[in-house]
């Protein structure tokens, strides 16, 4: 028996009815970022320590006794744990707790505003001590608030809009009750035809 082979010019030309099939389509690759080493992740850890819903108001840092009572008042070492911890580290160091409370004060109102654009007031006029050198080196447009729990974050993709796969999860239930009545409305449609 013998088996005839063709190439692809010879079967195009023997029948023009066929079509030669398309070659397969790639969709592109999703473009992620790792994020830069400049220490950006941790000033995000850093603004992240309190949650999104609570308040870090402007406080003098020359009194360190009245500092301590603030502290004491406004963050409770039961409620805010990682916080206190963090401040803790600054005492007899050279970075006092009221220092590191300003840096991470600044380092959440800094972020906030480079993550949702604002541009109604100039960051230099109200941050001193935010590191604005390491910002040559960060994909500030990947600097995000989460839609779900509001804390920040760095997007590793382009679409990503949540911090977590939990928050993501939240959201998409949010979304799909915000719609559920034009999902039933067309479920209902498509059964009666």
């Amino acid at each position: 028996m013998h088996i005839a082979r063709y190439s692809a010019t010879h079967t195009m030309t023997k029948n023009p009815k066929r079509i030669c099939p398309k070659p397969l389509l790639r969709k592109p690759a999703r473009q992620t970022s790792t994020p830069p080493d400049t220490g950006l992740l941790n000033l995000i850890l850093l603004a992240n320590m309190v949650p999104a819903d609570v308040e870090l108001p402007l406080v003098g840092e020359d009194d360190q006794q009245a500092f301590g009572q603030f502290l004491d008042r406004t963050f409770p070492r039961d409620k805010f744990a990682a916080l206190r911890e963090h401040l803790d580290l600054g005492i007899g160091h050279s970075f006092p707790p009221s220092y590191r409370y300003t840096l991470m004060r600044e380092a959440r109102e800094a972020l906030r505003m480079i993550a949702t654009h604002q541009r109604e007031r100039s960051l230099f006029q109200i941050t001193f001590h935010f590191p604005w050198e390491w910002i040559g080196g960060w994909k500030v447009d990947r600097i995000r608030v989460c839609e779900s729990c509001g804390l920040l974050f760095y997007a590793s993709r382009n679409n990503k809009l949540t911090c977590s796969g939990r928050c993501s999860t939240a959201r998409r239930v949010r979304e799909w009750r915000k719609h559920q009545s034009q999902y039933e409305q067309a479920r209902k449609r498509k059964g009666g035809r």
